[in-house]
C-alpha cells in the first residue's frame, strides 16, 4: 500500500489560488485555501445527514451530538452533509453548532420542479429553461433563492458568517433529475447555474464555495457542462460502484484531480460509496482493503481533498455500527493517518 509520503512525492504543484467569488468572506477564503492545503496530505471524511438520521433513528433537527459515525468511532465526521429538500431553515441550529466545533458544512439541493412543485425527477414543462428570467418558473425559483439568500446570511456565529459548500444541480450528466443532460443543452445548464450563483451574490451572499459534481464523469463526460472558473470552487463527482467497477471509479478520481488542479480548484469525491450501500457489500474490508488501498496506490487519485458517503437509514447505510460486518474495518479506516475525521481535522477557518 502506498504511504502518505509516497503520495506526496508524486504531488504536482497546482495553479495559483483561484476562488470564484472575489468578495468571499475571510473565513470562506480560508476554508478554500485549507481544503487545497490539507488535501495534499490527507483525505477529509464526510457523511450526509449524519446528525439528522441513522440506521435506527431519523428526523432529528435539533440534535447536534447524535450520529452513527460517532456511535461507530467515538467521533464525528469532519464534513457534514445536508440538503435543502427538508426545508431551507431546517438545520440552522445544527449548522451553527457544527461550525463552532470546527466542522465543514456542505449542502446539496434536490430542488422541486418550479413549474408544478413535482419531485426532482419530474421534468414536466422544461423546468430548467423556465427558471430563467421570462420563464414560467422564474418567480418561484427567484423566491426560493431569496429565502436561501436570507438563510445563508443568517448563518452567523459571533459575528462570523458560516462558510457553506453549496452543491446545486448535482449529477447533471445523468438523466434522472430535471436539470440532467436529457432535459437541457450544455449551454442551458451553464446559464441556469450562472444565473443562480449571480442571483445569490447579488443578494450579498459571499460565504459560499460552489461545488460542481456530475455523475460518473469518465463515462458521461465532464467539461461540456462545466459552468466556468468564475462560478465554481470545488470540482467533484458522484459515483456509486460495485467492486468490479473499481477501475471506473478510480478513472473518475484521476479525471477530477487533473481537471481541478489545472484550474487551481479543490478536487473532491462529493458523493461516493458502494452501489446499494454496505448492505450489498460481501467483503468485510471495503473501506481499507478496497477503497483506501486503491486510492493510496494511485499517485493522482490520492490528491482528492474530501469524500462524502451517503446517509444511513433503516434500509441502507454507509456507516457500519458496532457488531456489523464492516465495523472493525471502519475503525481501521478511521485510525488511518491519511483519513481525517473531526478528531484530527486542523483549523479550517483561519
Amino acid at each position: 500500500m502506498r504511504s502518505i509520503s509516497t503520495c506526496l512525492m508524486v504531488f504536482v504543484a497546482v495553479s495559483a489560488f483561484a476562488q470564484s467569488d472575489p468578495q468571499a468572506t475571510r473565513e470562506t477564503r480560508a476554508l478554500y485555501s485549507n481544503l487545497r492545503k490539507v488535501g495534499q496530505k490527507h483525505l477529509i471524511y464526510g457523511h450526509h445527514n449524519t446528525v439528522v438520521q441513522g440506521q435506527t433513528w431519523k428526523h432529528e433537527y435539533e440534535s447536534i451530538d447524535r450520529s452513527d459515525v460517532k456511535t461507530a468511532t467515538g467521533t464525528f465526521p469532519a464534513l457534514y452533509g445536508f440538503d435543502f429538500n427538508r426545508g431551507i431553515h431546517k438545520h440552522e441550529k445544527q449548522v451553527k453548532a457544527i461550525f463552532k466545533r470546527g466542522g465543514i458544512i456542505t449542502y446539496s439541493w434536490h430542488a422541486r420542479n418550479p413549474l408544478n412543485m413535482g419531485a426532482p425527477e419530474d421534468a414536466t414543462g422544461n423546468p430548467l429553461q423556465n427558471l430563467m428570467p421570462g420563464g414560467k418558473g422564474n418567480q418561484v425559483w427567484s423566491g426560493w433563492l431569496d429565502e436561501m439568500a436570507d438563510y445563508f446570511q443568517s448563518l452567523e456565529v459571533d459575528g462570523v458568517k458560516v462558510p457553506i459548500i453549496f452543491r446545486p444541480f448535482h449529477e447533471n450528466t445523468g438523466d434522472w433529475f430535471w436539470w440532467g443532460a436529457k432535459h437541457c443543452t450544455p449551454e442551458e445548464y451553464k446559464a441556469a447555474w450562472r444565473y443562480t450563483v449571480d442571483y445569490l451574490r447579488g443578494k450579498g451572499v459571499h460565504n459560499l464555495l460552489m461545488a460542481y459534481s456530475p455523475s460518473k464523469p469518465s463515462r458521461y463526460g465532464y467539461e461540456e457542462r462545466y459552468p466556468g472558473d468564475d462560478y465554481v470552487d470545488i470540482i467533484g463527482f458522484d459515483h456509486y460502484y460495485r467492486s468490479d467497477q473499481l477501475d471506473s471509479f478510480m478513472a473518475d478520481c484521476r479525471m477530477v484531480v487533473d481537471f481541478s488542479e489545472a484550474r487551481g480548484k479543490v478536487p473532491a469525491a462529493t458523493e461516493i460509496g458502494p452501489k446499494d450501500s454496505l448492505v450489498a457489500v460481501t467483503r468485510s474490508d471495503w473501506f481499507t482493503g478496497e477503497f483506501l488501498a486503491a486510492l493510496k496506490e494511485d499517485p493522482v487519485a490520492c490528491r482528492l481533498a474530501y469524500m462524502m458517503t451517503w446517509m444511513n437509514s433503516d434500509r441502507k447505510n454507509s456507516v457500519p455500527l458496532p457488531g456489523q460486518r464492516n465495523h472493525e474495518d471502519y475503525l481501521k479506516f478511521h485510525r488511518d493517518p491519511f483519513i481525517l475525521f473531526s478528531d484530527r481535522l486542523p483549523p479550517m477557518y483561519r
